[in-house]
């Protein structure tokens, strides 16, 4: 998109936590590709830069969290059917199991997690998504956390890919991936309205990812984008070279 800096190393420079592209269904495939890099920038860079905040404000996050959620927050949500590739663990179903090797986990990790909806034209102005860990080895479901995620009320027209980065969420599976090697990640997700219902009707997803991100993902991720303008760069001037070359053949036949 036209908006969006030349370079990935100017995309670092910026701070974005929040961009929502609800039925934008007109968006090209170079559109889409640009708005996958510049989302996994931000949210990446986002969950870094709140790596040091995961151990100190463990209970004012619990306290208030279901009212300001917003703030402990990085979302960005686009059409698509999709997973990203990047995301380090991935399935089309509800539930998967993801190994953290905890013996080498950093003292610091951050996630994030990515939600893929099912069109949907239900009127909803919020959803819960409830991730439970059950151990891989006997079938025990651990207690749960929940991520709140506002939505467009009157409806989704296709498939949306929703990308968060929570940090209530981040704090609570790295605290499972300390205490066990392997686990099963499951996720449900309700609607939330402002109206009281005796039941919330779940809201159908396509599947959902998570990554891991640690000071060493975000700077190899500095690094991979460095190479990334580097070669782009490169391709740029083999580029114009060549229609510079073109365009002198075409000069010297005319002047023959």
């Amino acid at each position: 998109m036209s908006s969006f800096p030349l370079t990935a190393s100017e995309q670092f420079k910026e701070n974005k936590k929040r961009v929502l592209l609800w039925n934008c269904l007109n968006l090209d495939k170079r559109s889409l590709i640009n708005i996958g890099l510049n989302i996994q920038i931000n949210i990446m860079k986002f969950a870094y830069q709140h790596l040091s905040t995961l151990e100190h404000n463990y209970v004012e996050i619990n306290v208030d969290y279901k009212h300001t959620f917003g703030s402990y927050q990085a979302l960005y949500v686009y059409p698509g059917s999709n997973v990203p590739e990047w995301l380090e663990y991935k399935t089309t179903k509800d539930d998967m199991i993801v190994d953290l090797s905890p013996n080498h986990l950093p003292p610091l990790l951050g996630s994030v997690f990515c939600f893929v909806l099912a069109e949907d034209y239900q009127h909803c102005e919020q959803i819960e998504f409830n991730i439970t860990t059950i151990d891989d080895k006997d079938d025990d479901e651990k207690d749960g956390v929940s991520i709140y995620m506002k939505r467009t009320p009157l409806g989704i027209a296709s498939d949306h890919v929703c990308m968060i980065h929570d940090q209530q969420c981040s704090r609570y599976l790295t605290r499972v991936a300390k205490n066990q090697a392997r686990f099963k990640i499951k996720v449900t997700a309700r609607t939330d309205t402002n109206v009281k219902l005796r039941e919330r009707p779940e809201v159908e997803l396509k599947g959902f990812g998570i990554s891991p991100i640690s000071n060493s993902t975000y700077h190899n991720l500095i690094q991979q984008m460095k190479l990334f303008d580097y070669m782009n760069k490169w391709n740029r001037t083999v580029l114009s070279i060549v229609l510079c070359i073109s365009f002198l053949q075409l000069k010297m036949k005319n002047l023959i």
